[in-house]
């Protein structure tokens, strides 16, 4: 493995880049880092290296959409640059430049998606949110400085506890927030305006994927009819056809429960899960605000895609 690749999966497994949105941008930027501080003896080195890097961080965070299809951009025009016969130096430069376009046209898509989405909330309203999201958290950041008076209800996000995370940053931008468990997420939403969470990967068919609990929140919200809203990046669409099963990350036992007090016991620590479409109330990207119906149509139209590894 690469220095540069094993210093960025350390700094994702101690949580110092969390959420799909980051996690994708750090592994295009570790790729171009690869690109430019490594020295290579030939092409085929190249893009051996640069494959092997791309599969590296697919294979760690299988569950994020955003992360296969910020390397596969990369990639595609690195394999057709490399069946065209171009020199080193020039797929050094393609990478280079894919890559800086890729984390650009993320940042701006999470500002986008900001700008949506602070129109949907008003003065008054009274929001839940779920785990740790950089565009659920632009939402709520453009909404207090448009001078718009709400407040947050955020769950913890057990057992990695983003929520902590997110209640921190909300509390910087003078919104009052409060802090509850999961398992009472659905008691809580009594006088909730909207649920308001992002994604780590959205299916052709416009399901959802996300930190575990968020199909609990959305089916709590559906039974109480308050209007269940997703803010994701389009990259973060999973062009693979719904009948295909995604691949859902577990954890550690031992982030759960101490097995040396418990004796044989079987626990299950699941990352994420799945909402289906019709919990959804809508999806709010860079484009607009989407019908999870119309996803199928944005992944149909998103180029080079999928690349094998």
């Amino acid at each position: 493995m690469h220095a540069i690749v094993k210093k960025t999966i350390h700094e994702m497994e101690i949580g110092k880049i969390t959420g799909a949105s980051n996690v994708a941008r750090a592994s295009v930027k570790a790729i171009k880092e690869i690109a430019e501080q490594t020295p290579f003896q030939s092409e085929e080195q190249f893009l051996e290296e640069i494959k092997s890097a791309a599969k590296t961080f697919v294979d760690y965070r299988p569950s994020m959409a955003s992360v296969k299809n910020g390397v596969a951009f990369i990639l595609c025009d690195l394999l057709k640059g490399v069946g065209e016969g171009l020199a080193l130096a020039e797929l050094r430069n393609m990478v280079i430049k894919r890559a800086e376009w890729f984390i650009k046209e993320s940042l701006e898509a999470v500002e986008k998606i900001g700008e949506f989405g602070s129109r949907k909330l008003s003065d008054g309203d009274l929001i839940l949110t779920h785990s740790l999201s950089s565009t659920t958290l632009e939402i709520f950041k453009r909404a207090r400085m448009a001078g718009k008076a709400f407040s947050v209800i955020v769950t913890e996000s057990r057992p990695g506890l983003e929520g902590h995370i997110t209640a921190s940053e909300l509390s910087k931008f003078d919104i009052p927030v409060t802090l509850i468990i999961d398992s009472a997420a659905g008691y809580m939403l009594k006088g909730v305006n909207a649920v308001i969470v992002g994604a780590d990967s959205v299916l052709a068919d416009g399901s959802i994927i996300n930190k575990v609990g968020t199909y609990l929140v959305a089916l709590a919200a559906k039974d109480q009819s308050v209007s269940f809203w997703v803010a994701t990046e389009t990259f973060k669409i999973n062009p693979s056809s719904p009948s295909i099963q995604p691949v859902i990350e577990e954890g550690s036992p031992s982030e759960v429960i101490d097995l040396n007090r418990f004796k044989n016991l079987k626990v299950r620590n699941p990352y994420f899960d799945i909402t289906p479409p019709k919990y959804v109330t809508g999806v709010i990207t860079e484009e607009g605000i989407l019908e999870p119906q119309a996803i199928n149509m944005v992944a149909q139209k998103l180029p080079c895609l999928p690349v094998n590894f």
